[in-house]
Formats: structure tokens, C-alpha cells, sequence
């Protein structure tokens, strides 16, 4: 198993993480949970890094309790298109 030491040496570049952008989806989370653009960007940001550590860390790894307690007051609603 590789150490959290270890993982953060061999893991790619938070830096790439945090320079990706996606407009369409900030507009999205603006629209469908009826947040502001700064809101929405610091959800996306909190994702991104989120998902950062679910790739580089060994596991178990869960969300923080604000990462659930915003998740659970957004009630994003779930549809599936085709």
C-alpha cells in the first residue's frame, strides 16, 4: 500500500486540477440550485479538490461533514438524459 507521503509525491498536479475550468457546468450548478456564480465556483472548486484526493489518496476516503451538509441542503435534483 503507498503512504499518503508517497501518493502525494507520485500524484499528478493539484495545479492542472485547479487551472481546468467549465463554464457551461458553473452556469448549470447557477441554475439548477439557484446559487450565485460565486457560490457555484466555490462548489466547483470544493468538487475539484474533493476529487483530487479521491484519486491520489489510498483509501478509505470520505467527505467532510461541510462537504455532506452542503450537499444535503443543495438537493440537486437527479436526472438521467439520453
Amino acid at each position: 500500500m503507498q503512504s499518503t507521503a508517497d501518493a502525494a509525491t507520485s500524484s499528478p498536479s493539484i495545479d492542472r486540477l485547479l487551472a481546468y475550468e467549465n463554464a457551461e457546468l458553473i452556469a448549470r450548478l447557477q441554475n439548477e440550485l439557484g446559487i450565485g456564480r460565486v457560490e457555484a465556483l466555490a462548489l466547483f472548486d470544493d468538487t475539484r479538490r474533493f476529487l483530487y484526493l479521491c484519486g491520489t489518496m489510498p483509501p478509505p476516503l470520505t467527505p467532510v461533514r461541510a462537504a455532506e451538509t452542503r450537499r444535503s441542503n443543495a438537493s440537486l435534483p437527479v436526472s438521467i438524459s439520453s
